[in-house]
């Protein structure tokens, strides 16, 4: 296939001239619009500096770099000897540059005379074009020139087999030849064709015509200039591949020629002949046309981009063809845009320069291998840059949700802690229980960390995201994940940086917030409350120095001491005496002198310039203390001398000048350290002296004056970074020995031993450990007063013992009558469940539970709202009491998922009820049943597992069979539903004993050995990895006993020590969840 051409003069220009008039264009003249200062060629880039340098990177296999080599660079290089440059052009190998005096120099690829100095002989260093006026403009086909001189001629050399030379002739010429065309303001070079805008705003075409080019019906070359008569007032025009764009005085974009990716922005791939508007695009600047693909820039600083996409050439954060205009950046300080074959530069009121697309020889200017970029990504070179008025503040540490961020003295970034949308940055989804390095990010000076996504501030005044985009919070134009850095689109000279729930921010050096994300609540501050996926700008605020965000809500500090706030108000949190949204901000009334703002959940806090603390919103969990609940700013009493506040979820941290640190509100996660939650300040012990923290969530990172890092609170998911944390490799629990039976469900874990002693971890805000109190803990101990325990079963929230004279005892949360002890209160030590004896087996699910009996009657009592009683009703009410499940007899096993109950008779077959909207009931039907019915084809059953909305039977003959939400990509047997009727399990045999977890399933074989499949978010499955799993794959030698919970796996080996492994949000894992003392964070 050939190569399709490029390239494209760009232009900008202002708009409000009329637009376009019927009838052949008459002067006014226009006047010609600036010359361009970049140029793309078919795999190079040009820019010329502020001080008339020209630079130059990419492919310089025929010189075209004019470094005198034939060596390709990535990074920008200067091109030697040139000096006072105006503007440059790119073709596809060759340059040409135009300097102070009027002189064209041309340098690379000469084959078809190109270079226009009488030779066909390669040059590596520029030469004069020879036998030129004074030229202001200049022009690079595939293989051919244009120059527009200062007088108005035109000039054209190179190849000429298409006519696109002009001069009436085929032949190529090694010298320029004047063009019969007088009064050009400005000119375009295509692939074979060349397109001129004279002073009456007319628009000139030569050359191929094959797709229609050069906007006349009729697909003939043409040998020299001929007038469109179809399109007027225009002011540039830029020429494609094998398609021209013109640029009108009142700002729209006309197109016309090929259209096979969409690259004519009419919202179809058909070709056209006459030129035809772009729809949707006004008050256009500046336009560009790449190979096969368009860019234009509007006065408001939005870029747009349309058709070909292979390469990410649109920047819009996708390789989708698009055949009308997306908006790639809004409200930027691009001015203008150019395009090569496959890439694309942008040039910024400031000087940045960006570029995107194909990097396959290093054309964007980004030297770590990169193949092609989908956003704009920024070149870095030697050339001048301005300096901003406002100073970047160095910001070390960062805490989202259950993952921190910290910056090193290098300007390297390291994260840790849960990693489940690619939060920590190292390419990876695995969950990081110590610190590692983020990718590819140098000279950080701040990070800021959200709910699930990061952020971090280069020195070069970009901005950098990465994890969960889904709310467009990652300001890349898209929706996705991303495990590596991507730069923020559209965003320079950023100062300060901040992270919410789903939506970031930033403040720029000229004293502008902008923000992208979701925006429910108004929380960008945009004046809407639609979400943005690139950064849009916090309308009605300047001067503004820095902001944080909360969950919903954001305030922002200015530059005269005023506090401002936007979003979500309903806990007051925006501090104005309402109760009311804000989608623009608002002045927070009664406050002056501020130094520093923190949003936390719903509430809000400020330290002034006199070290006094002032806090307003929510006061749930005593986060303000002895203020109360507060609609407008109110002194927090007790604190003088502050330098600092954070707000996190539902407590308040405040750092005095001292150094130490206090803190009052919610102490479930021992974020305010050892003791419990409190409306009065305490000290956070075992701290030097502190300079900075971030804790906007249930953990502190702090750093102290050595630049170590601390850390305290909540670490469960490895945020302290100090090796707890979920595991997705089997680690042993420690201080269990002599164990013989599992339960685990949603964050708790259950073992008993061979003495009949009972052990209990984990998740405990319901008192489902049976300890007597709700506080969760890593450390397994034995349930108090409980004895010779034969088996247990842990559901959501709630526990069930079954001891060996056959009583069963049960704990935990009860709202629907769970316990089946007569009422619906919580308990949080064992209580029987006295209307039951000789029990057999049981299980505990959610919200209901089953037993069935000695004599094999089946009984079950809690939540019914979906028939999983089995009463043939379905009712929202409670049943706390057991009842007989009608028609069930000789049953010897039960299982519970979500709202739906099995059970396996003596016969081999099972029954099953409840909801049935993923097939879980295996009745070949989708229909939810409240009363008991056999599963299909299902016979010598010896175990069964429900987990989630999905079941397993393990036969008699070690064969596995499922059924439910996790089958779905079963094959149609033509009758039923995907999913409905059992399917057997490939891979597996000889297996002793199946488990469930919300997703994921485990077998035991007789060999001992473990296997596992299914999903593997947070290394449930404990191969190694967090890679899903569509077939059994090997976990555990010698293992005897096997359980799933909801993300996290246990198993009981030959020596009686049980294993772990997935999450530890709660301490499942038998590691403590939390840390009440700060500890230091060591970095490698």
């Amino acid at each position: 296939m050939g190569l399709l051409g490029l390239w494209l003069i760009t232009s900008s220009a202002a708009a409000g001239m009329p637009g376009p008039s019927w009838g052949k264009p008459s002067p006014p003249a226009l006047p010609p619009p600036p010359p361009p200062r970049m140029a793309a060629g078919y795999q190079h880039s040009l820019y010329v500096a502020l001080n008339g340098a020209l630079w130059a990177w990419g492919d310089n296999t025929f010189g075209q770099l004019g470094d005198a080599t034939l060596s390709s660079h990535t990074t920008p290089a200067q091109v030697p000897g040139l000096e006072h440059v105006v503007t440059v052009a790119a073709g596809a190998r060759h340059s040409l540059a135009v300097l102070e005096d009027g002189t064209v120099w041309a340098w690379g690829d000469n084959r078809y005379g190109q270079l226009g100095d009488g030779t066909l002989a390669r040059r590596v260093s520029p030469v004069q074009v020879l036998g030129l006026p004074k030229v202001r403009a200049v022009a690079a086909g595939y293989e051919h020139s244009l120059a527009l001189g200062q007088d108005g001629t035109l000039w054209a050399w190179g190849f000429n087999g298409s006519g696109q030379l002009g001069d009436g002739s085929n032949l190529q010429r090694a010298t320029p030849v004047k063009v019969p065309l007088m009064g050009a303001v400005s000119i375009a070079a295509g692939r074979a064709h060349s397109l001129a805008v004279t002073r009456d705003g007319g628009v000139w075409s030569w050359g191929e015509n094959v797709h229609g080019q050069l906007g006349s019906a009729a697909p003939l070359n043409r040998y020299t200039p001929d007038w469109i008569p179809s399109v007027h007032g225009v002011k540039a025009v830029a020429a494609g591949g094998r398609h021209s764009l013109a640029l009108l005085e009142d700002g729209t974009v006309w197109t016309w020629g090929a259209n096979t990716t969409g690259q004519l922005g009419d919202g179809s791939l058909y070709p056209s002949r006459p030129p035809a508007p772009v729809f949707g695009l006004s008050q256009v600047v500046s336009i560009a046309a790449g190979g096969a693909f368009s860019l234009a820039v509007t006065a408001t600083g939005d870029v747009y981009a349309w058709g070909d996409n292979s390469t990410g050439q649109l920047g819009e954060g996708s390789r989708a063809t698009r055949t009308s205009p997306v908006l790639i950046a809004s409200g930027s300080n691009i001015v203008s845009v150019t395009a090569g074959y496959a890439h694309a530069l942008s040039s910024s009121s400031d000087g940045t320069l960006q570029a995107w697309g194909d990097n396959g020889q290093g054309q964007l200017g980004e030297s770590t291998g990169l193949a092609f970029s989908v956003i704009p990504i920024i070149v870095h070179g030697g050339w001048p840059q301005s300096t901003p008025p406002l100073v970047q503040r160095v910001v070390r540490s960062a805490t989202g949700l259950e993952h921190s961020l910290v910056v090193r003295s290098d300007g390297t970034v390291w994260a840790m802690g849960l990693n489940d949308r690619g939060q920590v940055g190292d390419g990876t989804y695995l969950p990081r229980n110590t610190p590692v390095q983020v990718a590819d990010l140098t000279n950080i000076q701040a990070v800021a960390a959200g709910y699930n996504h990061s952020l971090a501030l280069r020195s070069d005044g970009t901005v950098w995201a990465w994890g969960d985009g889904f709310s467009g919070q990652l300001g890349n134009g898209a929706g996705t994940f991303q495990t590596t850095p991507e730069q923020v689109l559209g965003l320079t000279n950023a100062v300060a940086i901040a992270a919410g729930f789903g939506f970031s921010l930033a403040v720029r050096s000229d004293g502008t917030a902008w923000a992208w994300g979701d925006n429910l609540y108004g929380q960008l501050g945009n004046g809407t409350t639609s979400s943005a996926f690139t950064p849009v700008q916090v309308v009605g605020l300047s001067s503004i120095v820095s902001v944080s965000a909360g969950i919903g809500h954001t305030l922002a500090v200015r530059a005269d001491g005023t506090a401002w706030a936007w979003g979500n108000n309903a806990n007051t949190q925006l501090g104005d005496g309402t109760t009311a949204p804000r989608s623009i901000p608002v002045q927070v009334p009664g406050l002056a002198n501020v130094r520093a703002l923190s949003a936390g959940e719903s509430h809000s806090l400020a330290v002034l310039e006199d070290g006094t603390v002032w806090g307003w919103g929510s006061n749930q969990a005593w986060q303000l203390g002895m203020i109360g609940h507060a609609s407008l700013p109110t002194q927090l009493p007790n604190f003088t001398g502050a330098a600092a506040v954070a707000a996190g979820e539902r407590h308040s941290l405040i750092l005095l000048a001292d150094g130490s640190v206090w803190g009052l509100g919610d102490n479930v996660h021992a974020q305010l350290g050892p003791g419990s939650s409190t409306y009065f300040p305490v000290q956070i012990p075992g701290l030097p002296a502190i300079t900075a923290l971030a804790s906007n969530w249930r953990h502190t990172i702090a750093v102290d004056t050595s630049g170590t890092f601390w850390g305290w609170g909540d670490t469960g998911r490895g945020q302290l970074g100090v090796g707890t944390g979920a595991q997705v490799s089997p680690t042993q629990v420690p201080g269990l020995t002599g164990q013989r039976a599992l339960a685990a469900w949603d964050g708790v874990s259950a073992s008993v031993g061979l003495d009949g002693r009972l052990w209990t971890w984990g998740w405990n805000t319901s008192g489902q450990l049976g300890d007597g109190t709700t506080f969760s803990r890593g450390t397994p101990a034995p349930v108090p007063s409980l004895d010779s325990v034969q088996s247990v079963t842990t559901g959501d929230g709630h526990t069930l013992a079954l001891r060996s004279d056959k009583t069963l005892w049960a704990w935990g949360t009860n709202l629907y009558g769970q316990l089946g002890i007569g009422s619906r209160l919580q308990e949080e030590a064992p209580v029987r469940v006295a209307s039951l004896a000789n029990v057999k087996a049981m299980e505990a699910e959610g919200r209901h539970t089953l037993a069935v009996l000695e004599d094999g009657s089946v009984w079950a009592w809690g939540n019914n709202s979906h028939g999983q009683l089995g009463n043939g009703t379905m009712d929202q009410e409670a049943h706390p009491l057991p009842s007989q499940v009608p028609g069930l007899t000789s049953g010897v096993d039960v299982t519970t998922g979500w709202d739906f109950s099995a059970a396996l008779r003596a016969d081999g077959t099972v029954w099953t009820w409840g909801t049935n909207i993923w097939g879980q009931l295996g009745d070949g039907t989708r229909t939810n049943r409240p009363t008991a019915g056999p599963v299909l084809g299902l016979t010598d059953v010896i175990q069964i597992t429900a987990g989630g909305s999905s079941m397993l039977a393990l036969k008699s003959d070690g064969t596995v069979w499922g059924w439910g939400n996790s089958f779905l990509d079963a094959p149609w047997d033509g009758t039923h539903p995907p999913g409905s009727v059992p399917l057997q399990i490939q891979g597996l045999s000889a297996v002793q004993q199946v488990a469930r977890g919300d997703g994921f399933f485990m077998a035991l074989k007789t060999d001992g050995t473990l296997w596992a499949w299914g999903i593997n978010f947070i290394g449930e499955l404990g191969d190694g990895t967090i890679t899903p799993r569509s077939s059994p794959v090997q976990i555990l030698t010698g293992v005897t006993a096997v359980e799933a919970g909801t993300f996290h796996s246990l198993a009981v080996r030959t020596d009686g020590t049980v294993w772990a492994w997935g999450d530890n949000a709660y301490g499942a894992l038998g590691q403590e969840p939390s840390r009440a003392m700060p500890l230091s964070i060591p970095l490698p």
